[in-house]
């Protein structure tokens, strides 16, 4: 940091307490207002009341002790800059309270702009408060002002542009909130890596739009400014990823507890809101509950470790990681148990939804922070069962609000870090297997005969091997086999990159070209993983980066293969008659489900189908499939009739036309 300016010829800023005689020079610096009335002998009357800016300081004057003439402020006023630098001191009461003021300095936490604060009100409060505690403070740590100090980037349009009133692509507050949604702008500040830019959305001047607000309508913002259209790729992508499945979770458990009469018992909704220390008895539940609520325990973990440390997007990211598994893997592979037809004596559906319930309000009380309103709607309704604009919202014993409960803490009790390794490892074979499907065009609706994989751990193939029903059933593959390789079927070629290599090791070229595709996979598949290795050429030590070798992957006729780190997965490709009929069985109860959601259907309706097709596939399909249709769809009748007059759709390469009619009433 170089010299800098202390002083401004400007009106605004702080008055430099320095008053001098025209006559001799002479000059006196006030230390204090209480110092400034003792002396001062004009312009006292005029200046009470006021904080020392100008004009009124400007009326005050002193005489010169030396010669009697009469003193006054010099023009100049600070820079902006140790108003804001001095803050710790002057708010604080330095010169007031000393021993109130040592309860708060230093401050815990100063934030703000990095690019442009940290020559301005950082670099200010850290050279004042030097100079303030010169003779107090011994160390430069006993004189700093803050403990934490977090810097971030600039909030951007889209396009990356500042964003400037006087063009009108300045964002209001009020544009964003009603269009965009406050939860949805909080997290994606949150979720922002500081040091990167944030590229919030593009107003569009041209477009004046009326916002319908709990107020009425708004034509425009506080300031007077007319209200715009506003749209945000970040924002869109914010309620896809985290808002819309957070709250879909929530409303399934919900739909499902209100048809069934689910009711969590004062104890289990004490505990969810953190009422009670008390750790549920899960050894009796299947292992995806288990696995849930110990996942649930890494998240709390993430979330208090770097929420101490500041580090917002650290929990966010591990946030959207556990949404996407409660939606995505724990509620979808967990439908059949809540669908179930009500028994009093069905405890394992019970579990589910006492999982489930405890899991989400848990969920809200760490999300709390970082989307306030859609936390306390789920809140209200799923521990205080009040609607949001009841009148009333207290229950007795259970906070009002989940912004008054506890900030949940980890019980080692249901943390089960083996159980989490497993399950991840089986989530990564059904990435690689669902990655594998797209590549080979291959819908997960459509069955396939078998998976092989093998891993590099024995570790990772043992736990893999208790959850091989779970993959099998996630990619709808029948059979799931272990092997010690997967060599019959892939195999890997490596040939030098001459292009990277050239320049680093020209006299071993010739050794590269003959030497690296006589190695073993076991050497140089690490590069697959986009790991570096270490091989000796020629007896020379080489690295070998994953660009500076050309990898080609052979794979066996009707099979397709992926890896990931030590796992490697191939695909059977090879379709028969019979695969072929059970993927059209799953084509036609997901057009027959589309039509329940179409005709406003609640989940525990029953209907009757009817359907026309030409291709005689269809009806051998449905002869073999009719009770899987009718128990996935609530079908009583499942009947063919070429007059029927519905939807049409594809059910494998056949084009079939399905109606539906409620049976139930």
């Amino acid at each position: 940091m170089g010299d800098w300016m202390i002083s401004k010829k400007r009106f605004w800023g702080l008055a430099l307490p320095i008053w001098v005689d025209q006559e001799t020079g002479d000059f006196e610096v006030m230390g204090s207002l209480q110092e400034l009335q003792e002396r001062a002998v004009e312009g006292w009357d005029e200046f009470a009341g006021h904080s020392p800016h100008r004009p009124w300081i400007d009326q005050v004057r002193i005489r010169n002790p030396k010669t009697g003439n009469l003193m006054q402020r010099i023009p100049d006023v600070g820079n902006p800059w140790l108003d804001a630098g001095i803050v710790p001191f002057s708010t604080m009461g330095y010169n007031h309270d000393r021993e109130e003021w040592k309860n708060w300095y230093p401050a815990d936490l100063v934030t703000e702009c990095f690019p442009g604060q940290f020559r301005n009100w950082f670099y200010s409060m850290l050279s004042l408060s030097t100079m303030m505690r010169y003779d107090e403070a011994e160390t430069a740590e006993d004189k700093k002002p803050f403990h934490t100090l977090l810097g971030h980037r600039l909030v951007q349009n889209e396009q990356g542009q500042p964003m400037h009133k006087s063009d009108g692509t300045a964002i209001w507050f009020e544009e964003a909130a009603e269009q965009l949604g406050v939860d949805t702008m909080r997290w994606m500040y949150l979720a922002q890596n500081p040091a990167v830019d944030l590229r919030f959305g593009t107003r569009h001047p041209d477009q004046v739009v009326t916002l319908e607000t709990p107020e009425g309508p708004v034509r425009e913002t506080a300031e007077g400014v007319p209200t715009c259209l506003v749209t945000s790729n970040p924002a869109d992508e914010t309620r896809r990823r985290i808002l819309i499945p957070l709250w879909n979770c929530y409303k399934f458990l919900v739909d499902y507890a209100v048809a069934d009469g689910f009711v969590p018992t004062p104890e289990l909704r004490a505990r969810a809101a953190g009422q009670t220390t008390a750790v549920p008895d899960v050894s009796s539940r299947p292992e995806i509950d288990r696995w849930i609520l110990s996942n649930l325990q890494s998240l709390t973990e993430t979330a208090v470790h770097e929420m101490q440390n500041f580090n917002a997007p650290g929990f966010c990211q591990a946030a959207a990681l556990f949404i996407d598994d409660l939606s995505n893997w724990y509620i979808r592979r967990n439908r059949r148990r809540f669908w179930r037809s009500k028994d009093a004596s069905d405890t394992d559906k019970l579990a589910a939804y006492e999982t489930l319930y405890e899991v989400l309000v848990t969920l809200c009380r760490l999300l709390a922070p970082c989307m306030p309103f859609l936390t306390e709607r789920m809140y209200q309704n799923l521990v205080l069962m009040r609607q949001p604009d009841a009148d009333d919202n207290t229950v007795a014993g259970l906070p009002a609000s989940v912004h008054l409960c506890q900030f949940p803490a980890c019980h080692d009790e249901l943390l089960d870090q083996a159980l989490n390794t497993r399950m991840a490892a089986a989530q990564r074979i059904v990435r690689l297997g669902h990655k594998l499907r797209e590549d080979c065009n291959l819908r997960v609706r459509q069955p396939l005969s078998e998976l092989q994989y093998s891993c590099s751990t024995a570790e990772t193939a043992a736990a893999l091997e208790t959850l091989t029903d779970v993959i099998a059933e996630e990619l709808n593959i029948r059979s799931v086999v272990r092997r010690d390789n997967l060599d019959d079927l892939v195999s890997y070629a490596y040939k030098p990159n001459l292009r990277t290599l050239g320049p680093r090791y020209g006299k071993l070229l010739k050794d590269l070209r003959s030497e690296i595709p006589e190695m073993d996979d076991s050497l140089l598949g690490p590069l697959r993983r986009g790991e570096s290795v270490t091989v000796s050429i020629a007896g020379q030590d080489v690295q070998l980066e994953p660009g500076d070798v050309l990898i080609s992957t052979r794979q066996a006729a009707d099979w397709a293969s992926a890896d990931d780190a030590d796992i490697q997965v191939a695909i059977s490709t090879q379709l028969n008659p019979e695969l072929l009929r059970e993927g059209m069985s799953r084509d036609f109860v997901r057009q027959v489900q589309q039509l329940r959601k179409d005709a406003d259907l609640n989940i525990q309706d029953r209907i009757s189908i009817s359907y026309s097709a030409e291709d005689a596939e269809v009806a051998v399909m449905v002869q073999e499939w009719s009770d899987y249709i009718c128990s996935e769809t609530l079908a009583d009748q499942l009947r063919s009739d070429p007059a029927v007059e519905g939807r049409s759709g594809m059910v494998g390469d056949c084009k079939v036309s399905i109606s539906i009619q409620r049976t139930n009433g």
